[in-house]
């Protein structure tokens, strides 16, 4: 019994002793406090902007734009167009805020306008063409206005030879100065700017041999520049000609009268010589021209009149042709010029550049009707044309296209024939009148 005690009692105090440390282990219920937290604003310029630079709309340094707090895009480029660095349309690599240089070109080299390699007016964006020429004219390689097979920009050398034709004129017909033989241009105007079809300085419609007409307004672009960005005087909006010179004669890029290369406005350098060597009379400083001749004609190579090819000064053989075997009025030994038509104007088979010979057929013996000289027609394999008019002109009626018969015609003529006997025996009788008249007056 005692033990039963004992150990009930043993438990009472452990439970008291459980319930004192839970008490004592207890936390304390928070107490809440009635004080608000500070919230700190965003404040936004009126483009978006925190302080920071971020915008709000796009959560980047950059509007929805693409320009950042200072109104500068990625680039470092204004909405205008104006560099942050260089104050200029373009950075300092040269290029402007679409990625274009000065000449339209990219980093790749790719012009914006053509999509090529090559520019509208076919330079890259070194400024050589398809073939190493510049703007002036001077292969990359050699340095000179001949490429190392000695052919100029335009394919003809020194002698003035076609590469492609091996003759003086291109596969167009034109030689190195652009003329063809009659000595006019593509544009129809010979070297004094005159027109072939209007004798003036003008063509029908209006235009000189540069395209521009008398109010300076360029038959292409229908302002005072032409496509390339030059006047009627061939100077640009900033006053340069195509070789970079104003009219005093200032080259824009050096200040100087001298381009970089040394050459002024004319093409010769400061001792007097174009880039070939050659002086304003053609002969360089030893005295001798392109072709190796000085002023009295004498050849470098052979000392005398010819050179190692047989051919004078003035580019003729001992015989007088050239070497293309044309005399200097542009005859071969044949007497055929270049198109193959002799003085009278046939060629070998008896026709002129029309088609027809002497006596008016082509080679198929139609005349320019289309009759041959039993006067069928071509066409309708009969004595009348389409029209019903017979070589002489007349319908199966006998009237002519004005509705008159041939013994209209005829007595038209006879008419005239009338008339103009009647006017001569009237003037006879005059004169007979006027001579008795005379004669008694002389008698008196």
């Amino acid at each position: 019994m005692r033990r039963k005690s004992s150990i009930i009692l043993s438990l009472t105090m452990l439970l008291n002793v459980n319930t004192i440390l839970a008490a004592n282990n207890k936390t304390a219920a928070p107490v809440k406090s009635t004080q608000k937290t500070a919230v700190t604003k965003a404040v936004y310029d009126n483009r978006g902007f925190d302080k920071s630079g971020r915008n709000k709309d796009t959560k980047t340094k950059y509007d929805k734009y693409g320009f950042d707090k200072n109104g500068f895009d990625k680039n470092g480029f204004t909405k205008a167009g104006i560099n942050k660095d260089t104050k200029t349309k373009f950075d300092k690599n040269g290029f402007d805020k679409n990625g274009f240089d000065k000449y339209g070109f990219d980093k790749l080299g790719i012009n914006k306008d053509t999509k090529t390699k090559y520019s509208k007016n076919g330079f890259n964006k070194n400024g050589f063409d398809k073939n190493g020429f510049d703007r002036l004219g001077i292969n990359k390689d050699t340095k000179t206005k001949y490429d190392k097979n000695g052919f100029d920009k335009d394919g003809f050398n020194k002698l003035g030879i076609n590469k492609d034709t091996k003759t003086k004129f291109n596969k167009n017909g034109f030689d190195q100065d652009g003329f063809d033989k009659d000595g006019f241009d593509a544009s129809g105007f010979n070297r004094s700017g005159m027109n072939k079809d209007t004798n003036t300085a003008y063509n029908e419609d209006g235009y000189n041999k540069d395209g521009f007409n008398e109010d300076g307004i360029n038959k292409d672009t229908q302002t005072k520049f032409n496509k390339a960005g030059f006047d009627t005087d061939g100077f640009d909006k900033d006053g340069f000609d195509t070789n970079g010179f104003n009219s005093d004669g200032i080259n824009k890029d050096t200040k100087t009268e001298f381009d970089k290369n040394g050459y002024a406005k004319d093409g010769f350098n400061k001792d007097g010589f174009d880039v070939d060597g050659f002086d304003i009379e053609g002969y360089n400083k030893n005295g001798f021209d392109k072709n190796g001749f000085n002023k009295d004609g004498i050849n470098k190579d052979t000392k005398t009149e010819f050179d190692k090819n047989g051919f004078d000064k003035n580019g003729f053989d001992k015989n007088g042709y050239d070497k293309e075997g044309f005399n200097e009025s542009g005859y071969d030994k044949n007497g055929f010029n270049i198109k193959g038509f002799n003085e009278d104007g046939y060629d070998k088979s008896g026709f002129n550049e029309d088609g027809f010979n002497i006596d008016g057929f082509d080679k198929d013996g139609f005349d320019k009707n289309g009759f041959n000289k039993d006067g069928i027609n071509k066409e309708t394999k009969t004595k009348f044309n389409k029209d019903g008019f017979d070589i002489d002109g007349f319908d199966k009626n006998g009237l002519d296209a004005n509705g008159f018969s041939k013994d209209d015609n005829s007595k038209d003529s006879d008419t005239e024939s009338l008339t103009e006997s009647n006017d001569s025996t009237s003037t006879d009788s005059t004169s007979d009148d006027s001579a008795i008249s005379n004669g008694s007056q002389d008698n008196n």
